[in-house]
């Protein structure tokens, strides 16, 4: 039953060519010989809602496939009851009808002229039109209750008039079958037509459906049409649209087609929709072949005359993808010749045959516009689920050789785990009786400085004597031999002497146990090129943290700047073994596997998608995943998920971007900084860009270049409607920095050189140019040049360079020097920063403010001999001697001296009269722990 309403009409009053009650009549349902199913029939009940405002009747006329199912005059609140269409949607001729012919609602003035077009949906009477879809009956719903707003025909805006409708179909479905949608959206950059020609196109799905040819008639819609219209209603204009939104999603680029579109290219849009149900398995297999798609001019009115045939084939093997329930997709059109037509097995559109003719042309011919742009056409597919699952985590994981964590779905990117330190609490009462001299030696050693119990000297004496008599004990296992008595004596003296030294040397203070560096000590004494203060302080992290991941990935990024691939990698999986969801481990690893041969590319993929799975609202970090998978699947053949990555990539990067952040946290991380590039400076408009810079920043120097080998692909914008990517010289600048950490210094200049004869000395490249001239030259005048021409250019230069510049002119030029270091100090600051600005205030003069500047700097980096030094020089100026045999002293613990430093500390020595303190005096004495 329809809803209430004031008045029903019997079918009586109603002009209808359908019967009142069900009907099982052959010439009425539309049967199939190979329908297994009983007859399933779809009944209406309509409510007209409305009251017209102008003067005149309108008729209100209901359409299908072609058929008119009721004709009557408009009245407010009518109810139209017992219309049983005829058709049998269990068949699967009537299940591709219903599925791509809607239930049309058409409102027509009445007195008008009678119209010469056979078309009832382009009646110069029409006024107002919409389309109801009944496609759900289809999908397992057996009632549809929607109200239908009618809309303006001429300009599409919603009226008051509207049509309640009721559809019902109670019975099965074939649960066994998909909907796939087919969306024809447009054609480009097309040849040179005649006035008023439209364009007509049909896809062919042999070995899927029939009938095979699926028609999308005549290309109606406009580039800024918002909504799809069904295909078989697209001459009713707005009303035949559907609820469903014009895509405006990345479009799949096939390889041999290179979009350049003008502003003067033609283009005709059909936007226009068809659907089928077809076999998934079916489907699964028939994605590995393209379907061919025919396209063909004619005149929009009059007699059809072919003024163009093409085909096109198009590949949806994205579908076939993982996790993929959709794709736009693009193809090429080529010439309808003899060579090619028979690709589709039959002609797919219905032409006239004195005017459809092949083209005499030999071969494959392409279609070009008269700008030279290859003509293409746009169509998608849609599927309600993937026809390939998504891939699960711990099927990853085993695919990598690790179990899956317990918070295998929150990715982290960091290394902080817990850091076990020394157990600093020995307890007196542990010693055990029977324990061997040495081990009680040990003890002794260890409670001299720590421990429970106070250390009184009760404890100590029976300590001692316990110690004293197991000593003796083990040295008469030990008698000496054949010799003299005076020899003998001397012996055992000497034995027994050394053990009373053993009980003194049990109670001396013993070292304070091992202090951790900060995360970037190390980094910063690199910057500075201190690399045997930074390899203690990596060593003392190793000694404390041990198996950590951050002392591991200070070790695989050292390896792989010295070319140790394989102990690289070692470092890596054992650090992966302890936090497997680290996404910088993750990402390490799949960029050093990417291109291995057997296992080890599938092993790199299943990393990197690992470490895209988790948290989305990182858009940034998550742009870099997404970036490192395409460039992954581009390298090793695979367009299709290649150009799913790229989607995806440009999804999360969509999200505000936070690559300072990222840039910290990974040092914070790592405790590592870049020493002769600068991660910041680079373009951030596009993500694969990005990705490249900090793939560097992990020394994944093959993947690093096929990810710029993608920034000249512009994948980052291919296929997309509105991102789009600069030309930039950052790609020159990140090989360059490449290079430069590989020391290749030669190739680095090459390729510094290309990048400022393509654009010019940019600031990044010129600041390249000087790091890389610094390196070559170590220092002189061209390098002094190169420096003043990147300043003047407006370069960021790097601190490392500042430091060296600042280094070697500050006796020359001590203000310029100055202001380097200060920059320095500021970008990066570090003991050996400090030390400089207190050298170079030392050489101006200002011992206060250099005494400042050093106290500061061996503060913060303790083992800088070269501070210490300069303390004792200023106490000798000062001659406070005293303090100057403690400087000197400190400074021949902690290291070796520059030679510069060394020299000047030697003059001043012999100006003041200071003994130089012999070695021995300092041979077997370290402070350097106490420091």
């Amino acid at each position: 039953m329809g809803p209430k309403s004031d008045s029903t009409r019997t079918k009586s009053k109603t002009k209808s060519k359908i019967s009142a009650s069900v009907s099982t009549d052959p010439t009425l349902l539309l049967e199939s010989n190979e329908s297994l199913h009983a007859p399933r029939c779809i009944s209406l009940s309509m409510v007209l809602q409305g009251a017209s405002h102008v003067p005149g009747e309108y008729h209100f006329l209901a359409l299908f496939n072609g058929s008119t199912l009721v004709e009557t005059k408009w009245q407010d609140n009518e109810t139209i009851m017992f219309i049983t269409m005829p058709i049998n949607i269990n068949d699967p001729h009537g299940q591709n009808i219903v599925a791509n012919s809607p239930l049309f609602l058409l409102m027509r003035i009445t007195g008008g002229k009678p119209s010469k077009e056979p078309d009832p949906l382009i009646h110069p009477d029409n006024r107002y039109g919409a389309s109801v879809d009944l496609f759900p009956l289809l999908l397992g719903e057996q009632t549809i209750f929607v109200t239908s707003n009618l809309v303006t025909i001429s300009t599409g805006e919603i009226s008051s008039y509207s049509v309640v409708v009721r559809a019902i179909s109670p019975g099965i479905i074939d649960e066994t079958v998909v909907p796939l949608t087919m969306t024809m959206i447009s054609a480009h950059c097309l040849p040179t037509a005649k006035d008023g020609t439209v364009y007509i196109s049909a896809i062919g799905l042999n070995g899927l459906h029939k009938p095979k040819a699926m028609p999308f008639n005549m290309s109606l819609s406009s580039a800024g049409a918002q909504k799809i219209v069904f295909a078989n209603v697209s001459t009713g204009g707005p009303a035949a649209e559907t609820a469903m939104n014009v895509h405006t999603d990345d479009i799949f680029m096939p390889s041999d087609i290179k979009i350049r579109e003008h502003k003067n290219c033609r283009h005709a849009y059909w936007n226009a929709m068809k659907r089928v149900l077809v076999d998934p398995e079916q489907l699964y297999a028939r994605l590995s072949s393209p379907f061919t798609l025919e396209v063909a001019a004619v005149p929009r009115f009059g007699k059809v005359e072919v003024r163009g045939r093409y085909l096109a084939s198009v590949d949806a093997k994205v579908l076939l993808e993982s996790g993929q329930t959709g794709v736009t997709t693009c193809s090429k059109l080529k010439l309808f010749t003899e060579t090619n037509k028979f690709e589709s097995a039959c002609n797919l559109l219905d032409l006239p045959a004195t005017s459809a003719k092949a083209s005499v042309r030999e071969g494959e011919h392409e279609v070009l516009d008269e700008y030279g742009h290859n003509s293409y056409i746009v169509i998608r597919f849609d599927l309600p689920e993937s026809l390939v699952p998504k891939s699960k985590l711990d099927n990853l994981y085993d695919i990598i050789g690790f179990s899956l964590p317990k918070d295998a779905n929150i990715p982290k990117d960091h290394s902080d785990s817990d850091i076990v330190g020394v157990d600093t609490i020995v307890d007196a009462r542990t010693i055990s009786k029977e324990a061997g001299a040495l081990a009680v030696h040990k003890e002794l050693s260890a409670l001299a400085c720590k421990g429970v119990i106070q250390m009184n000297q009760g404890i100590k004496k029976t300590a001692a004597n316990r110690l004293l008599m197991r000593v003796r004990a083990v040295l008469k296992n030990f008698p000496p031999g054949n010799c003299s008595y005076l020899d003998w004596q001397d012996t055992v003296t000497a034995q027994h002497a050394a053990c009373r030294r053993a009980v003194t040397a049990s109670f001396a203070p013993q070292p304070p146990p091992l202090r951790l560096p900060s995360n970037i000590a190390a980094a910063r004494c690199r910057i500075a090129g201190d690399n045997r203060i930074a390899e203690i302080h990596n060593e003392t992290n190793y000694k404390i943290m041990g198996r950590h991941p951050r002392t591991l990935i200070t070790k695989t990024l050292r390896c792989l700047e010295e070319g140790k691939d394989e102990d690289a990698k070692n470092y890596l999986l054992e650090a992966l073994s302890s936090q497997t969801r680290n996404r910088y481990l993750l990402w390490m690893y799949g960029g050093l596997q990417f291109d291995g041969k057997d296992e080890g590319s599938v092993i790199a993929g299943a990393a990197l998608r690992i470490a895209v799975k988790g948290d989305y609202s990182d858009g940034t970090a998550n742009s870099i995943g997404w970036a490192a998978l395409h460039a992954f699947h581009h390298a090793n053949g695979n367009e299709y998920a290649a150009f799913i990555s790229a989607k995806k990539m440009r999804k999360a990067f969509s999200l505000p971007l936070e690559w300072d952040k990222i840039l910290a946290r990974w040092t914070e991380t790592s405790g590592e900084e870049e020493i002769y590039w600068l991660p910041t400076v680079i373009a951030t408009d596009n993500p694969i860009l990005i990705a490249a810079a900090f793939f560097l920043c992990l020394r994944c120097y093959r993947f690093t270049e096929a990810l710029l080998q993608c920034v000249d692909s512009d994948c980052a914008s291919s296929g997309s409607y509105t991102f789009q990517c600069q030309i930039t010289p950052d790609v020159y600048y990140l090989r360059a920095a490449a290079m430069v950490l590989q020391r290749k210094l030669e190739a680095a200049m090459k390729i510094i050189r290309e990048g400022i004869n393509k654009f010019g000395p940019t600031p990044v490249m010129s600041q390249m140019r000087a790091t890389c001239m610094t390196r070559i030259r170590n220092w002189d005048r061209d390098c002094e040049i190169a420096i003043h021409q990147a300043e003047n250019a407006g370069s960021e230069l790097c601190s490392s360079l500042l430091y060296v510049a600042s280094l070697k002119s500050f006796k020359l030029n001590p203000m310029v020097a100055l202001q380097r270091a200060a920059r320095a100090h500021r970008a990066s600051p570090s003991g050996h920063t400090a030390l400089l600005i207190g050298r170079i205030y030392a050489a101006m003069g200002k011992v206060w403010l250099a005494e400042r500047w050093l106290a500061a700097a061996v503060n913060t980096e303790p083992l800088l001999a070269d501070g210490w030094a300069m303390l004792a020089i200023l106490a000798m100026y000062d001659l406070d001697l005293n303090k100057a045999r403690v400087m000197l002293r400190t400074a021949k613990q902690v290291g070796p001296l520059s030679p510069d430093i060394d020299k000047e500390l030697t003059n001043v020595m012999e100006l003041v009269g200071l003994e130089k303190m012999s070695d021995y005096l300092v041979k077997n004495l370290c402070l350097c722990d106490y420091i």
